[in-house]
């Protein structure tokens, strides 16, 4: 019984400790690795839009979503993520670039598990390029589905998870844009 009660001791003093440590470790790099997250995901930004952007700024109330601007202030385009869990391989998190009419600048990929060199054809120019100048006021669909995106052969469900992803970050661009103008 002796022994019992030192053993269970014994684990609640590891258990204490091995918590402490794990608290302190996260106080000391949580700062650091937000900071790290953070320009990781404005470096996403830059990739998607125009060089004319001088300041990148995230959009207060959005998570993920930022707006680039001249070096006087004047609003250029947005940067939004978005994803859609439907791609073949699961969830598919890209970064889309939009002027403020929605026309797409491009798009950079963050996340997906699509299959290589079949799957991840979505990230070549071949099928990319499509979307670029786009006006995505109007939901994006493939060919198939009644729209103008030629799909990549073999991988709809793909190409069909990127224009979903698009018109998710279309849709976010709206409650931007909807939310700024309420507080003008």
């Amino acid at each position: 019984m002796k022994q019992s009660i030192k053993n269970i001791l014994s684990l609640a003093m590891t258990l204490l400790v091995s918590a402490i440590v794990l608290f302190i470790t996260h106080k000391v790099t949580h700062k650091r690795i937000s900071e790290v997250q953070e320009r990781a995901r404005i470096n996403a930004a830059k990739r998607v839009l125009p060089r004319s952007c001088k300041k990148i700024e995230p959009i207060p109330g959005f998570e993920n979503a930022y707006i680039g601007k001249t070096s006087q202030g004047k609003v250029v385009a947005y940067a939004i993520t978005a994803s859609d869990p439907y791609g073949y391989g699961g969830d598919i998190k890209l970064i889309v670039g939009f002027m403020p009419d929605y026309t797409i600048i491009s798009y950079y990929c963050i996340e997906q598990n699509e299959s290589p060199d079949f799957g991840d054809l979505f990230l070549k120019p071949q099928f990319a390029d499509q979307f670029r100048n786009l006006n995505a006021l109007k939901d994006l669909a493939l060919k198939v589905d009644g729209g103008e995106i030629v799909q990549i052969a073999s991988a709809t469900i793909t190409s069909r998870s990127v224009c979903n992803v698009i018109n998710n970050a279309k849709k976010k661009l709206t409650e931007i844009l909807n939310a700024s103008k309420e507080t003008k």
